[in-house]
């Protein structure tokens, strides 16, 4: 008898099987990629009929860019878990500066007009003097170096003209010392944004500059890169460089600075003969802010880098939104003066991303773009005549396109610590647990 073929039991398996299996490995090759040039055609020509539809009617792609919005690591940011609430000594601060620079504003000059001249004109010429002074104590400092002196003397006789020209300043014990009042308790906030009311009283700690500011640059004991210093002095206007030398502390030097009339204090961390951080001090009385320094590229190592003019630049500040970002980028906005020289067409980016703040610097140009080579990216008939002062009305549809030339130097910063005073308490500082979670920024 014939044998009875058993019926065919169903798979069991979660899977299911390919329609067909070619066992030739070669025609199953070449058919796997005909298959991959099909999809890939279809798309490609999906794509430019999306084209020419969008191109005729440019709401469409407007929706669809609404619709499709990529999800990047800022768009995901979360809140910091444990904000940063400012200290009560720091807002204490903060609100007596306020009411100082409320109240000289608020004084009425009209009384006295011909007294507040003269000492005007006497401070003038004071502080005159104190920079003849300065300067030629610092020449004389330089063109006295011996050949056979070591380098360590030569940096101490420089700071050294800034203590010993510095009999005109008050005596230590006549300055007046910030008054200490009572810590209250401190308030809890729970989101990580403050009041409106506090932010502003914190903000004032570093306001926006009326006149140019004046910086002094030094650098750590016993530094040897003193041209990476210079480099420095060109990204900063109006800022001077003394190497520092293994006398004086950070104190100290705020002290004779704060005599000359400088605003704030740079001081250039180095180690190997390398740049690792920063620390910038807002005199007269803080506060003060650590940065870490890496990435640093001279711009002689920049393909097709320009030259920089010495104008006073433009200044951008990107994505500083937390109070701390906020103070933060105050105090950047408080090294440049408040009137850049548009002439000279430089412009100054930080940038922040993910807590890192970018440096670059730039000089952009404007240019024209021919009507013949704008018909494959739109319909564009505005031409570059029609632009306003300074270009703000440059875009795509207007026919302009906008060169950049970097400068240099570039580097990146991070903030590690902020300090109340002149180097006398920390307020927020850096640690390495915040960076557990990737979507957490804290400035």
């Amino acid at each position: 008898m014939p044998s009875k073929r058993l019926p065919k039991l169903s798979s069991t398996s979660t899977t299911e099987a390919a329609p067909f299996n070619i066992k030739n490995k070669h025609r199953r090759s070449t058919h796997n990629v005909a298959l991959r040039s099909t999809i890939a055609r279809a798309k490609r020509q999906a794509r430019f009929d999306r084209r020419k539809a969008e191109t005729r009617d440019p709401s469409l792609r407007r929706e669809r860019l609404k619709q499709n919005v990529p999800q990047t690591l800022d768009s995901k940011r979360v809140s910091v878990e444990n904000p940063w609430v400012p200290s009560a000594e720091l807002l204490e601060r903060a609100k007596r500066k306020r009411d100082e620079m409320e109240g000289t504003e608020n004084d009425s000059p009209k009384e006295e007009d011909e007294d507040e001249e003269s000492s005007d004109d006497d401070i003038r010429a004071h502080m005159k003097d104190k920079a003849k002074d300065l300067s030629t104590n610092i020449e004389g400092a330089e063109d006295s170096e011996d050949e056979e002196a070591d380098e360590d003397n030569d940096q101490d006789d420089d700071l050294g003209s800034l203590y010993d020209s510095d009999s005109d300043a008050e005596p230590s014990s006549k300055r007046p010392k910030p008054s200490k009042a009572p810590n209250p308790p401190a308030k809890d906030f729970s989101s990580s944004t403050l009041p409106e009311e506090t932010l502003n009283a914190l903000l004032s700690l570093i306001p926006h500059p009326t006149t140019p500011p004046k910086l002094l640059l030094t650098t750590t004991r016993m530094a040897r890169r003193h041209d990476l210093y210079k480099t420095l002095t060109t990204l900063l206007p109006n800022a001077t460089y003394v190497p520092r030398g293994s006398r004086f502390t950070i104190p100290q030097i705020a002290s004779f600075a704060t005599n000359r009339a400088y605003t704030h204090l740079i001081v250039g961390l180095e180690d190997s003969k390398h740049l690792h951080g920063l620390i910038i001090i807002l005199l007269p009385h803080g506060p003060t802010f650590h940065f870490s320094l890496t990435n640093f590229a001279d711009g002689k190592a920049i393909q097709g880098r320009g030259v920089n003019t010495n104008h006073i630049p433009e200044l951008i500040l990107n994505n500083f939104t937390t109070p701390i970002g906020r103070l933060t980028a105050s105090l950047f906005q408080s090294l440049y003066p408040p009137q850049p020289q548009f002439q000279g067409r430089q412009v100054v980016t930080l940038h922040n991303q993910r807590d890192y703040i970018f440096f670059r610097m730039h000089r952009y140009v404007f240019r024209a773009v021919d009507t013949e080579s704008k018909g494959s990216r739109g319909d564009r008939t505005t031409g570059a005549e029609q632009v306003g002062v300074g270009g703000q009305r440059a875009g795509e549809d207007l026919g302009i396109r906008v060169g950049l030339q970097e400068l240099g130097p570039q580097f990146t910063l991070k903030l590690r610590r902020v300090e109340r005073g002149v180097c006398e308490g920390v307020e927020w500082e850096w640690k390495g647990r915040m960076e557990k979670d990737r979507k957490m920024f804290h400035l």
